[in-house]
C-alpha cells in the first residue's frame, strides 16, 4: 500500500508532538483513500517514541472498516 501524508502541520508538546495531516493512499484491487483528515499525537519515552495515537475523521472514514483499514466487501 502506498500511503502519503499531505498538508502536514507539526506542533511540539511537552512530551512529544501533535501532527495534523491529510491521508491519501492506494492499495490492491483499486482500494483508495483520498483526502482523509487525521491527527496524530506522539508521546516520547526518553529519546524514543513511547506511544502514537492517531485519530481519523469518522465522518469521512465511513467507506471502509476502520479497525483494519480495508475496503468493505461488496
Amino acid at each position: 500500500m502506498d500511503v502519503r501524508y499531505e498538508d502536514v502541520v507539526v506542533v511540539p508538546t511537552a512530551d512529544g508532538w501533535a501532527q495534523r495531516h491529510v491521508i491519501h493512499a492506494d492499495g490492491a484491487n483499486g482500494f483508495a483513500i483520498r483526502g482523509l483528515r487525521a491527527c496524530m499525537i506522539v508521546r516520547l519515552h526518553g529519546d524514543r517514541i513511547g506511544r502514537i495515537y492517531e485519530y481519523l475523521d469518522s465522518a469521512q472514514a465511513g467507506g471502509f472498516d476502520n479497525s483494519r483499514l480495508v475496503a468493505p466487501a461488496d
